[in-house]
């Protein structure tokens, strides 16, 4: 907005229809009356009006207009309150972004662990699976084995109750033989 020279105040009223918009290391200018200033402070006021301070406009109930109504106004507009809410606007989008790539890089890091994790599970499963079936194969020759000893054992005890029986046989006719022997 445009101010005529002599309605300049840097502690305006609200009825004067605008109020000033500064960054806060220049927020010291606008402490005290125009006439209450140093000769360094006007020198400041001169050299940063419209680069780090300017007047905004008051709507009727003294509230300033926000950076959105001033972005929305003129997008190409030049001004001190326009420059800071684009900038406010990429600083946000920037924070946003940072925000965005930590996520995507934590997100990043825990699927290579999930990746990792995964595949050392079906390496742990393969060889599981392995285990099973050399398991399953030391087993069939173990039955195999077993079926063996057992006829192995059957045709032992088949032998041996031949043996006995032939022993048996045998004593009966060395005990009838000594009877015979010994009445003879």
């Amino acid at each position: 907005i445009v101010i005529e020279p002599a309605q300049v105040r840097l502690k305006p009223d609200a009825q004067d229809g605008y109020m000033w918009n500064a960054l806060p290391e220049r927020q010291h200018l606008f402490t005290k009356q125009l006439s209450k200033h140093s000769l360094g402070a006007y020198m400041e006021l001169c050299r940063e009006v419209g680069k780090s301070f300017e007047a905004v406009a008051r709507d009727s109930s003294g509230a300033s207009f926000s950076g959105d109504e001033i972005q929305a106004s003129n997008s190409l507009d030049p001004s001190f309150s326009s420059t800071i809410y684009r900038l406010r606007e990429d600083v946000r989008l920037t924070d946003e972004l940072i925000c965005a790539k930590d996520k995507a890089r934590d997100d990043f890091v825990s699927l290579q662990q999930m990746e990792q994790r995964h595949a050392q599970s079906e390496t742990n499963l393969r060889m599981a699976l392995d285990e099973i079936d050399l398991l399953k194969e030391e087993n069939v020759r173990f039955r195999s084995q077993v079926r063996r000893l057992s006829k192995e054992i059957e045709s032992s005890e088949r032998e041996a109750k031949k043996a006995l029986s032939a022993l048996h046989k045998w004593g009966r006719v060395a005990r009838n033989h000594s009877k015979t022997r010994r009445v003879g």
